[in-house]
């Protein structure tokens, strides 16, 4: 089975958390993966970033990012980059401020047309959000399925809510294209306030698409794309949102410094103009204050 993984590189914040990225996937992916970096079609990174993600094994491709452009929505560069570079058997997208943790293996979890692991909250969209839903499928023709609990005298009609900070496609489904098909056509209908699609539509998009029957649809555990981090048994990814909280976890800090030392050797700087001596005195100062990562 030959899969890819991607994530999205672009100038600025996520340069930073791309080499970060990148570091761990290096260190901890147990078989051959085809590691690509996508980069928006008119936009450069700077030349450290592009020789750090060359010197860990990844393959810089560049992508037309039309929803960002059209909708002015840049998470939409995910479903973008997704639909334009999926490769191999399975694609597996993954965002930027996520963090390998331990060594994993893709092929445990490529199956079906599409996978994607839920909310961390467990959030649902449930009777108060349903109307947007239930206009949006008709508008679509979608058949919404809804997750009931046996024993409620009156059940709530919910609708799984899923993260898509990693997602993955049999290439060849066209999950991915549909995906990139419904985030455009909610952040285009009326039938979602704007609150809602313009910080979700991704993911009411993916709902959409576990609610129709037209694609195996798989739900992959919560430690391949957890929003906490313990060191007595580390998710394959950290979804960490941001970067500094890396720096507030002693074995995550640790992580941090070595990869930094390791790719220094080759001419290029993981934490960029961060140094070092900065990432220690975080951590110290976030121990001082008691107010180290929770575990």
């Amino acid at each position: 089975m030959r899969t890819t993984l991607l994530f999205v590189c672009q100038p600025g914040y996520l340069e930073l958390q791309s080499r970060i990225l990148a570091a761990s996937i290096a260190e901890y992916a147990s078989e051959q993966v085809s590691v690509v970096a996508a980069v928006p079609s008119g936009h450069t990174v700077s030349d450290n970033t592009l020789q750090f993600l060359e010197a860990a094994g990844a393959q810089v491709r560049f992508f037309e990012p039309r929803t960002w452009r059209e909708f002015n929505y840049p998470i939409g560069n995910k479903v973008d980059a997704l639909a334009a570079l999926q490769d191999g058997d399975y694609a597996v997208f993954l965002d930027s401020d996520m963090l390998a943790c331990r060594p994993f293996s893709l092929r445990s979890i490529c199956s079906g047309d599409v996978f994607a692991g839920r909310i961390f909250s467990q959030m649902v969209f449930g009777t108060e959000n349903l109307s947007h839903f239930e206009e949006f499928a008709k508008e679509m023709g979608i058949e919404l399925r809804f997750n009931i609990t046996p024993e409620d005298v009156h059940p709530p009609r919910i609708i799984e809510a899923f993260n898509a900070g990693l997602v993955g496609v049999r290439v060849g489904s066209e999950a991915a294209d549909q995906w990139q098909r419904l985030t455009r056509r909610i952040l285009a209908s009326a039938a979602f306030p704007k609150r809602l699609k313009r910080t979700q539509a991704d993911q009411i998009a993916l709902c959409c698409i576990r609610a129709d029957a037209a694609f195996d649809f798989r739900v992959v555990d919560r430690a391949w794309n957890s929003g906490k981090y313990d060191r007595r048994a580390p998710p394959y990814f950290f979804h960490y949102f941001r970067t500094f909280l890396l720096m507030s976890n002693e074995v995550l800090c640790d992580k941090l410094k070595r990869w930094s030392e390791e790719y220094e050797r080759f001419g290029v700087r993981l934490l960029g103009e961060i140094r070092l001596r900065d990432i220690e005195y975080l951590y110290w100062d976030a121990a001082r204050r008691a107010r180290v990562l929770p575990e």
